[in-house]
């Protein structure tokens, strides 16, 4: 008696490509069943919808506006605060950097193409005798090296006089205005 060896199918990877010979899965007479909904469901889902949508749309509008209406404001008043007002750091820094360019000695070890660079420290404070001073770091750059500009300006009657003014370089610092022996008052 031989005994017939059975076939195994093997199973099919969801991922292999289906040979021409396979027959094809699932039920050709099959029919799908759709449920419609009813008229006044459907009609109330639809206007939920889209009143969501609107009141979602409504509030991301108010949310724009209400960032511009107060940040803008804010931004234009520090600009012109910036560039308008006395002690504002880029018109000192313009006025130091004007007397940093007629310079020879800074020009002698920076050359003659010296840039200034952004304002990195800009503090106003009050000193221990109770007057305002405001001190200004920024960096200067030349075809030869570059640089660190302090400045320190000392308000008296409304107004900012300047302190000092001393650029240091990689080999010497170099004194544009130097203002602290006038100032100096001894500590109480």
């Amino acid at each position: 008696k031989k005994k017939k060896k059975k076939k195994k199918k093997k199973k099919k990877s969801p991922l292999s490509t289906p040979k021409v010979s396979d027959e094809p899965e699932g039920d050709i007479n099959y029919k799908p069943d759709i449920q419609h909904i009813g008229g006044t469901q459907s009609g109330e889902l639809s206007t939920f919808v889209v009143i969501k949508e609107k009141t979602q749309e409504t509030f991301s509008v108010i949310y724009i506006f209400g960032i511009l209406l107060v940040c803008l404001p804010y931004t234009i008043y520090l600009v012109f605060k910036s560039l308008f007002s006395s002690s504002g750091s880029d018109k000192i820094r313009n006025e130091t950097f004007d007397l940093i360019k007629e310079d020879s000695r800074i020009l002698r070890i920076l050359g003659n193409d010296i840039i200034a660079k952004q304002v990195t420290q800009n503090v106003t404070f009050i000193d221990n005798s109770g007057q305002e001073r405001l001190q200004m770091i920024y960096q200067i750059q030349g075809s030869k090296g570059n640089a660190r500009v302090d400045v320190e300006m000392l308000k008296q009657d409304k107004e900012w006089i300047m302190q000092y003014c001393i650029v240091t370089t990689q080999y010497s610092v170099v004194s544009i205005v130097d203002n602290r022996s006038l100032f100096d008052r001894p500590l109480m």
